[in-house]
C-alpha cells in the first residue's frame, strides 16, 4: 500500500456512541410486535448492517413493524448521541493537517446528515455515503468504490475505519487500507479476523500517525 492521503471513516460505534441506541430501539421493536425481549445473538446478527433488510430477512412476517417501531424510538433520540472522547480534536487535527475525510455507513443517509448536524462534525467531511446509495453494503466493496470516487482520489490512497469485522473487510475487497477503531465498539479479538492493516486503540493514537506520516511526506 501507498502513502494514505485520504481518510474515510464508518460512523456508529466508530466516531459516536451510537450502538447502545440502536440496541435499544430494537429492543422496543422486538417487545412492541413480538412481545417478547431480543436476544443478544438476534441484536448481533443486526449490529453494523442495513437493519430493514436484514430484519425483514430474518422475521418475514413480522420484520416491517419491528422496524417501524424501533426507528420511531430512535428517531426520537438520535440526535442526543454522544461522540466518543478525542473524536473532535482527531477531526480537527486530520483536517489541519490536510487530509480530506469522508463517511461510509449502513444508515440512512438523511440519520447520517442529521447527526453528523446535530454534533456538529457534519463540516469535517466532503463526501457521505449511506445505505440507500448501494444496493450492496459492507463487507461488500461497493459503497467504499463510490466514497473513493466522490472523493476523487486513488483507492490506494485510502483508508477506511470502522469498528467491524465487515468494515475491514469492506476495505480489504475495495483494494485500500483498513483500520480498526479499539476506542468505541471494535474488539481486537473479533476485529482480527478480517486481518486489518492498523489498529488504533485511541483516537490520539490514529491521529499521531497520520500526523506523522504527513510530517514525513511533506518533508521528502
Amino acid at each position: 500500500m501507498g502513502a494514505v492521503s485520504c481518510i474515510l471513516f464508518d460512523l456508529d460505534g466508530t466516531l459516536q456512541d451510537s450502538e447502545k441506541l440502536a440496541m435499544e430501539a430494537q429492543r422496543v421493536g422486538f417487545r412492541s410486535v413480538l412481545k417478547r425481549e431480543a436476544t443478544e445473538e438476534e441484536l448481533n446478527q443486526l449490529k453494523g448492517k442495513p437493519v430493514a433488510k436484514v430484519i425483514g430477512i430474518l422475521y418475514p412476517e413480522h420484520g416491517l413493524q419491528i422496524f417501524e417501531h424501533s426507528v420511531r424510538y430512535y428517531d426520537a433520540n438520535c440526535e442526543s448521541i454522544a461522540l466518543y472522547d478525542g473524536v473532535r480534536d482527531m477531526l480537527e487535527r486530520l483536517m489541519e493537517a490536510g487530509y480530506p475525510m469522508g463517511i461510509v455507513s449502513s444508515k440512512r443517509k438523511g440519520y447520517v446528515v442529521r447527526e453528523l448536524k446535530a454534533s456538529g462534525l457534519l463540516s469535517f467531511f466532503d463526501c457521505i455515503v449511506g445505505q440507500e446509495d448501494t444496493e450492496e453494503h459492507k463487507p461488500k466493496p461497493t459503497p467504499l468504490l463510490l466514497a473513493v470516487e466522490k472523493m476523487g482520489v486513488p483507492i490506494e490512497a485510502c483508508i477506511y475505519i470502522g469498528d467491524q469485522v465487515t468494515d475491514i473487510r469492506a476495505a480489504s475487497a475495495a483494494g485500500m487500507t483498513s483500520g480498526a477503531a479499539l476506542w468505541g465498539e471494535g474488539e481486537r479479538e473479533l476485529l482480527e479476523d478480517g486481518r486489518p492493516d492498523h489498529y488504533f486503540t485511541t483516537p490520539e493514537q490514529l491521529v499521531s500517525h497520520f500526523t506523522r506520516a504527513s510530517e514525513v511526506n511533506s518533508a521528502g
